[in-house]
């Protein structure tokens, strides 16, 4: 297509962008470094470095550019996928959780704004309900919906998350309840 060369800064030194592709483990990263040792060492057309490499012209052209502009620090993001947006980390929220499960244990009351009021105090600003209940389901907490609780709006899920207690959650003008 085009007759433009396609180098890349020499912000490594060819040995240490070597060392980087036999130490990485994750496919697309070495694919990265891979183009930059490519233009490194052979600068030619973006077309031939796609081909050698075995990814898109596009990835090419992008890649070159990430490196010139921001060096190794722009190689190495994190990818895709992964809790990035969290509030606390699952094993924090299992610590959150845990006193409620206590309590429910002991055949105490528990409601979901209860805990979701717990929540925005730990972390220091206002959610949405729906971010506990998904919290409880990420959780592994199963309960079980009694009949007429909430027709179609509350979806009926049966298991137990304590191992003599089954939690039974109604629905009130207050919240949402726990019992067992």
């Amino acid at each position: 297509m085009g007759n433009r060369i396609t180098r890349a800064a020499m912000h490594l030194p060819v040995e240490a962008v070597q060392e980087r592709i036999q130490g990485e483990q994750r496919l697309w990263r070495r694919q990265r470094w891979e183009i930059i040792y490519q233009a490194l060492i052979a600068p030619r057309q973006a077309e031939d470095i796609a081909k050698t490499v075995g990814v898109s012209l596009s990835t090419v052209h992008r890649v070159i550019a990430m490196y010139k502009q921001g060096g190794v620090a722009a190689m190495e993001t994190p990818g895709k996928g992964g809790r990035r947006h969290q509030h606390l980390t699952l094993s924090q929220e299992r610590a959150f959780l845990q006193p409620f499960w206590a309590r429910v244990a002991r055949g105490e009351l528990t409601t979901a704004v209860e805990i979701k009021l717990a929540f925005e105090a730990q972390i220091g600003h206002e959610i949405n309900k729906s971010t506990i209940y998904r919290l409880l389901d990420r959780q592994g907490d199963r309960t079980q919906f009694p009949p007429g609780s909430g027709g179609s709006r509350l979806q009926r899920r049966t298991a137990s998350c304590l191992p003599n207690a089954t939690l039974v959650i109604s629905e009130t003008r207050n919240g949402l309840f726990w019992s067992h």
